[in-house]
């Protein structure tokens, strides 16, 4: 990851595929519900088990988490924390790739789980008193557990 672009190498060839390099057009209003990429620095990455799948978060005043294509750099689908969130410190897809797990800057450190085939928002809780600086799926792909780590 590069500022608010994501970058795919293929070592044997040596060639890159891009999230985020299409031209857009902003608004003068901070809206940004249709644009697919990022707005802003991405913070956090995480790549799925078959490593066809990545999942973004970035930092801004209503940061978005981005999933996307691993193999073609293409948008998959993308949420919008709610204000306040000032930027995504940890984030995590399941093993079963169905479920986004994120932890935000938020003043209570919020923890939000998000059903990326459904999109939609399954559980948003307060985190720890501290930043999150991690957030792990167990390995099992039958198991939904997930840990936080300050």
């Amino acid at each position: 990851m590069t500022a608010a672009l994501g970058v795919v190498m293929n070592t044997d060839t040596c060639e890159q595929k891009f999230f985020g390099s299409k031209k857009v057009k902003m608004t003068n209003k901070f809206d940004g519900d249709d644009l697919d990429h990022h707005r802003d620095d991405i913070i956090s990455i995480d790549i799925s088990t078959d490593r066809k799948t990545v999942v973004t978060g970035e930092t801004g005043q209503k940061p978005k988490v981005c999933v996307w294509n691993g193999e073609t750099g293409e948008p998959i689908m993308h949420y919008e924390l709610a204000a306040g969130s000032r930027g995504i410190s940890a984030i995590s897809i399941s093993p079963c790739g169905r479920y986004v797990a994120s932890a935000d800057l938020h003043n209570d450190h919020r923890v939000t789980v998000y059903n990326i085939q459904r999109q939609k928002q399954l559980l948003q809780m307060n985190g720890a008193t501290d930043r999150i600086f991690d957030v792990c799926w167990s390995k099992r792909p039958d198991d939904l557990r997930f840990a936080t780590g300050t």
